[in-house]
């Protein structure tokens, strides 16, 4: 953090606050926001909103660039069978929430949100494309935050076993992706 007294100011300390509070209040911040944009991670546009809102705490720290995780994205848009493809969203997945968890900066966490969104964003393409032959449950029955869960369906499928309760959340996850605004970062 380049500046105390603003970051003081934002953190909504008192004038006289020592550094190690201010680093402390700083801190959690960060960590509030990480727990705050887990959680959003389904929702692209909502992702998008919070890359603007952590401007004003990125300004506050060093402008160093953050190195960004290997996150391969095209492996998941490369997958040519849905088996494959789910494997590879939730391997990339995975690992970028780990990438969230861990940001130590908040231009870490920032620079991270792009990788989500293009990540998500290639998700629903490929799902729309792997289920497009199911019918889509109405809209109002799809709420844009409850995503999926792709590692049970993963199972499913690979025990060839489709019930139609998942059947069901194939149907809502489609919807659910087609209430959405694509996102490009």
């Amino acid at each position: 953090m380049t500046n105390v007294t603003e970051a003081i100011k934002l953190l909504g300390l008192e004038e006289d606050a020592d550094q190690e509070a201010v680093e402390t209040a700083w801190e959690e911040k960060l960590f509030a926001l990480k727990k705050e944009i887990l959680p959003l991670l389904p929702v692209p546009s909502l992702v998008h909103k919070r890359i603007q809102q952590l401007a004003v705490w990125c300004a506050l720290e060093s402008p160093a660039a953050p190195a960004l995780p290997a996150i391969d994205i095209a492996s998941v848009h490369a997958a040519d069978d849905v088996i494959s493809f789910l494997e590879q969203y939730e391997r990339q997945m995975s690992a970028l929430k780990l990438h969230i968890s861990n940001a130590a900066t908040f231009r870490t966490l920032q620079s991270l949100l792009p990788i989500a969104i293009e990540l998500q964003t290639t998700y629903m393409k490929k799902f729309k494309h792997f289920f497009s032959n199911y019918a889509e449950a109405l809209p109002e029955e799809a709420k844009s935050r409850e995503m999926i869960d792709t590692g049970r369906l993963l199972t499913a499928l690979k025990n060839n076993n489709l019930t139609s309760e998942i059947t069901w959340e194939i149907e809502k996850e489609l919807a659910r992706i087609n209430k959405l605004p694509l996102i490009n970062p």
